[in-house]
């Protein structure tokens, strides 16, 4: 299942690759969250909609890639899928990639997921979740064949039918960020485990960051323009309220503050910055969800 808006090139070259697996996928579904770039007629052109197992589900409403992930996998689990595998149209899944997640025989009270990479680095450094030496995971020579992980990115995430039915979708309410380390985090919460496969590989762009140690903790701020910088900023708050209690206070809004000066400091447009931080902090105290990015930095 791949979720796109107004990527129609990145989106091409998303299928191509799934098309090329080793290991088919039985069907491929894509997510189109109200593209206004011709996507669709990109699709009619190039011959996709007119293939065997090729579903188009095109959303009236822009809901964000935490909308269209819940949207496309309801659709997927309505149409009796047994698992589902989740990327974004930035995704290229190598061409074992699928065959090489199946080949573990993954377990369906579990989450699986490839690694994403950019050469051997990986785009998400991935925390482990059992004490074994490397506890962070930078680079494809630190992973492990398998390993138990605090969550993955919706970037060839698997996901059996029984498991999401027991912890629900994905969080639509979120419109965007921090949606996967949610549906991973429920998931955690009711035994099952997050597993990485270091065979699995999908080439990614790195995401841009800036590392700050602060005591034994190191905070990592994403380079984001305004807009998304509050979507990142209110979600944190949100899954801390959600998942882990009173360290809302003592780790993620003062995580908050520190992302902040960084984002000060190494950023443009300071002003709407300032902006998106103070909404995020606002909508994630008060528990307000949904698309409101625009209410912060109307013009």
């Amino acid at each position: 299942m791949v979720v796109t808006y107004n990527r129609k090139a990145l989106l091409a070259h998303c299928l191509e690759a799934l098309h090329a697996q080793t290991r088919q996928p039985d069907r491929i579904l894509v997510v189109d969250n109200a593209s206004t770039d011709g996507t669709v007629q990109a699709l009619e052109a190039s011959g996709w909609l007119a293939r065997p197992g090729f579903e188009l589900l095109r959303l009236a409403d822009n809901t964000g890639g935490a909308g269209g992930f819940q949207a496309g996998v309801l659709r997927a689990l309505g149409d009796g899928a047994d698992w589902v595998w989740m990327m974004d149209d930035d995704a290229m899944p190598r061409h074992d990639a699928l065959q090489a997640l199946m080949a573990v025989d993954p377990d369906p009270a579990s989450l699986y997921g490839s690694v994403a990479v950019q050469g051997s680095t990986l785009v998400w450094p991935m925390e482990r979740a059992d004490a074994r030496e490397p506890a962070r995971i930078e680079d494809l020579a630190q992973a492990p064949a398998v390993c138990d992980v605090l969550f993955l990115p919706f970037l060839g995430l698997l996901a059996s039918a029984p498991l999401v039915r027991r912890i629900g979708p994905p969080d639509a309410s979120l419109f965007l960020a921090v949606d996967d380390v949610e549906f991973c985090l429920r998931a955690r919460r009711t035994g099952a485990r997050v597993h990485l496969v270091s065979a699995s590989r999908i080439d990614h762009p790195l995401a841009h960051r800036t590392a700050v140690r602060v005591g034994w903790r190191t905070v990592y701020t994403l380079r984001l323009p305004p807009w998304k910088r509050y979507y990142d900023v209110r979600n944190r708050l949100l899954v801390a309220r959600a998942h882990h209690g009173a360290a809302l206070w003592y780790a993620a809004l003062p995580g908050t503050l520190l992302r902040w000066v960084v984002t000060l400091l190494t950023e443009p447009e300071r002003g709407a910055q300032c902006r998106a931080f103070f909404g995020g902090v606002v909508d994630g105290l008060l528990n307000r969800r949904g698309r409101r990015h625009d209410i912060w930095l109307a013009s």
